[in-house]
C-alpha cells in the first residue's frame, strides 16, 4: 500500500520493492479505480461550469409572471406565449415561490371564467400589490391575434364573448375588488418586460 501511495503522488516506484507481479497488478488496478473517482469528481464539479452559458441577465430575478390557471390540457392546446401554466388549484403553493414584489398577471380562458379572479385573490391575500386578473382570457388573446402556443383548436378560443356590465363582473362584486388588466395593457406589459417581442 506504501509503494502505491508513492506512485500515485510522484508517479514513481522503487521496483525493488515490487516483490512480485500481485503487487503490480494490484497497484494498476488500484490506481485505475482512484483516477476514474478523480475524474469523476473532476466531470461533477468543473466540467458543468464550462458549459454553462448563464449570464447576468438569465439570472436576474423574473419581474412579470404571466400565470395561466387553467387545466395542463388547455394549456398545452392554447397558450399565451411566456406565460406559465399552474393549474388553479395549485396558484396557493405556487405564488409562495415568488417574490412579493414581482409584477403577476392571472388569466384563464374569457369573461365566463372567474378562475383568474379566485387567483388574483389568493396573490392579494399573500402579500402581493402589483397583480392584475386578465378577465379577457385566452379567448381575446387568439381573437386579436396575438402570440400564441399550441394548436389552439378549443372551440371556445373562435366564440365572441362580449365584456359583462361592470356589475356582472366578477361573481358580482364591486369591480375595484379586482384590478384587471386589458389586452393592449398585458400585450405592452409583456414587451416591456421583454416576454415577448413587437
Amino acid at each position: 500500500m506504501k509503494n502505491i501511495a508513492h506512485y500515485l503522488f510522484f508517479g514513481t516506484v522503487d521496483a525493488s520493492r515490487i516483490s512480485n507481479n500481485k503487487a503490480g497488478v494490484l497497484m494498476n488496478a488500484t490506481y485505475s479505480k482512484l483516477f476514474l473517482i478523480i475524474f469523476g469528481l473532476f466531470s461533477l464539479t468543473v466540467l458543468p461550469s464550462c458549459f454553462n452559458s448563464t449570464t447576468k441577465k438569465d439570472s436576474a430575478p423574473q419581474s412579470l409572471y404571466v400565470i395561466n390557471v387553467l387545466g395542463s390540457k388547455e394549456f398545452e392546446d392554447c397558450s399565451i406565449v411566456g406565460s406559465v401554466n399552474v393549474p388553479f388549484e395549485q396558484v396557493t403553493n405556487y405564488a409562495k415561490t415568488l417574490p412579493k414584489t414581482a409584477e403577476v398577471v392571472v388569466y384563464c380562458s374569457n369573461y365566463m371564467c372567474t378562475a383568474s379572479g379566485e387567483a388574483y385573490k389568493i396573490f392579494k391575500n399573500l402579500g402581493f400589490d402589483k397583480v392584475w386578473a386578465y378577465e379577457a382570457g385566452m379567448a381575446e388573446w387568439y381573437q386579436q391575434g396575438l402570440p400564441v402556443k399550441g394548436s389552439c383548436a378549443s372551440a371556445y378560443l373562435k366564440s365572441k364573448i362580449e365584456k359583462p356590465a361592470e356589475e356582472d363582473m366578477l361573481n358580482n362584486e364591486p369591480s375595484d375588488t379586482v384590478q384587471v388588466i386589458t389586452t393592449q395593457e398585458l400585450y405592452e406589459k409583456m414587451v416591456t418586460a421583454g416576454i415577448i417581442t413587437k
